[in-house]
């Protein structure tokens, strides 16, 4: 295997991006044509023809239309059962009306602010007209947001044209706002926009967008997203970047398909001794990292959360597992307080198998600062709860080919982890009581 991080590469970057690509745009057809043939949603569509063209199939898969398509199969469940969305699918929408049909024209301005990116991103011009009460703040995707304060307060016919290049604009009969998308930076011609954080790390880039209220959607995180733009600036320049770079000097493809893989970070925050990341099935591309300031631990999580996100994009295509074997969430995990599918065991011990392999490059590294945590014991500890995993994965699971192919390898990475820092009798004698102290603490689970 390629790179000092094998286990990364026991699933193809490209292939994972490619098989849940093929499954989004299945989705993206389905849930469009669902919801522009819903008789709730003609009286909007009749008022503005408009919409119809954003009813886009080849919108390019990223977390916002991930997002936007999850909140949408609620919607669609509520207009045919005639109830209200239920708050985590419309939390991000401002909703600024009365009017029946407001939170139905505001989800399809989402939808319309996500097509518009897309366009622009595809140097694509267009012209169509809305005959409608523009929000405060009108959404653009990566482009970030337009002010509408000062037109918002009535219905008004709106022209709305992209030139394929530089001039995007919205006319009404006594006003006008362009901006020119090329430009991502508060410039002359751009006050009237807010815009998300965007940084470069060698070849590759990703996003910070602070300013975004659905992906800064509180559901899905498992702490408060740190939302201060000049916070998550300073974090991204003295944390994250350098943890990327940490990352960078063990193996450069890697952190490349990394980025790849989630495009799009927001930081948590981290009020105690313990921190976390996340990452959702229903957003992929996107990853939430601990707003913490030791550069090593956010480089293990940055590591960690791309590699959740490589499986689960391979799942959407593939089931490793038979579909007669166990999916109840029965099952000890060396990692956590409550029990897991075996699934997640899967998950678990690919993802830290690699996190093993990471700590092993520093054990012999006579430039690592101990002070950032003792390498072989990282490395002995997450690779025996791998192997650990896998044992019960093995016990009780009914793996296809695929699924024993890839459980038989990362359980052989594990093994070659250990191997390559030789601990000490004292750590193992440490990471031995540790795991037999989780152990018994969870003895009721299947294990």
């Amino acid at each position: 295997m390629k790179g000092p991080i094998s286990t990364f590469y026991l699933l193809d970057t490209q292939e994972a991006l490619d098989i849940s690509n093929k499954v989004f745009r299945i989705q993206l057809g389905y849930i469009l044509n669902t919801l522009q043939e819903n008789k709730r949603l003609q009286p909007v569509l009749d008022n503005n023809e408009g919409f119809n063209i954003i009813f886009d199939k080849n919108i390019n898969d990223n977390p916002r239309i991930r997002f936007w398509l999850t909140c949408t199969k609620d919607v669609i469940k509520s207009l045919n059962s005639h109830i209200d969305p239920s708050p985590s699918s419309i939390s991000c929408l401002f909703v600024d009306s009365l009017e029946p049909d407001r939170v139905i024209e505001l989800h399809l301005l989402e939808l319309f602010g996500i097509w518009i990116d897309f366009m622009v991103q595809q140097k694509k011009p267009f012209n169509l007209s809305l005959n409608i009460k523009m929000p405060d703040l009108l959404k653009l995707g990566s482009l970030g947001h337009i002010k509408f304060q000062n037109y918002s307060k009535d219905k008004l016919l709106w022209s709305i044209s992209y030139n394929g290049a530089d001039i995007l604009s919205f006319t009404e009969k006594e006003h006008i706002i362009t901006i020119n998308p090329l430009i991502n930076n508060y410039s002359e011609g751009n006050l009237n926009r807010d815009f998300s954080i965007n940084f470069r790390h060698n070849n590759s880039s990703f996003e910070i967008p602070v300013n975004d209220n659905a992906l800064c959607e509180p559901y899905y995180a498992n702490a408060a997203i740190v939302r201060s733009e000049s916070k998550c600036k300073q974090w991204c320049e003295n944390i994250l970047i350098p943890a990327m770079d940490i990352l960078n000097g063990i193996d450069e493809i890697l952190t490349q398909e990394c980025l790849l893989l989630i495009p799009i970070i927001l930081p948590l925050h981290s009020g105690s001794i313990g921190f976390g990341s996340a990452s959702s099935e229903d957003i992929l591309g996107l990853a939430y990292l601990p707003g913490v300031y030791t550069r090593y631990d956010v480089a293990e999580c940055f590591l960690h959360e791309a590699l959740h996100q490589k499986l689960f994009r391979i799942e959407t295509g593939i089931n490793f597992f038979e579909n007669n074997s166990p999916k109840e969430e029965q099952y000890y995990s060396p990692w956590r307080t409550d029990s897991r599918p075996l699934r997640m065991l899967l998950h678990g011990a690919f993802v830290f198998t690699a996190v093993a392999e990471m700590w092993a490059m520093f054990a012999n590294n006579p430039d690592y600062d101990h002070s950032n945590g003792d390498p072989a014991f990282l490395t002995l500890l997450r690779a025996q709860q791998s192997i650990k995993a896998i044992d019960i994965i093995r016990k009780y699971g009914n793996l296809q080919q695929l699924g024993k192919n890839l459980s038989n390898s990362i359980y052989d990475n594990a093994l070659s982890a250990i191997e390559r820092v030789s601990p000490s009798k004292g750590v193992s004698q440490e990471v031995a009581t540790q795991l037999k102290d989780h152990n018994e603490k969870y003895i009721t689970f299947l294990q």
